[in-house]
């Protein structure tokens, strides 16, 4: 993990040290124009990627399984409610599930 760490830092390094080169050739007019579109993209990222993936995760996407999860829940409370049913328990067990009998 190491060894990978420090050459993805190696990287970092070389990619900024190049994008300050390929600046210094375009000119000063170039690199105004290059940091406005920086900004753009980490406000357009920031502000409205980031905030509709919390929307979409946090409301849109458990909105649209509420229904099926409502139905399992049902399903879930009907079950338990079977087991612990008192006609449904033998007197021998008592309550007690022994797993290796259902297997």
């Amino acid at each position: 993990k190491g060894v990978a760490g420090f050459i993805l830092l190696l990287l970092n390094v070389f990619f900024a040290f190049y994008s300050m080169l390929y600046g210094f050739t375009k000119g000063v007019a170039w690199q105004r124009q290059y940091l406005l579109a920086c900004i753009a993209q980490m406000f357009v990222e920031i502000f409205i990627n980031e905030t509709l993936e919390v929307v979409w995760i946090n409301f849109c996407a458990p909105t649209l399984v509420t229904s099926e999860m409502q139905v399992v829940i049902a399903a879930l409370l009907k079950s338990i409610g079977s087991l612990y049913n008192s006609n449904s328990i033998e007197s021998t067990h008592k309550g007690f599930l022994n797993a290796p009998d259902y297997l």
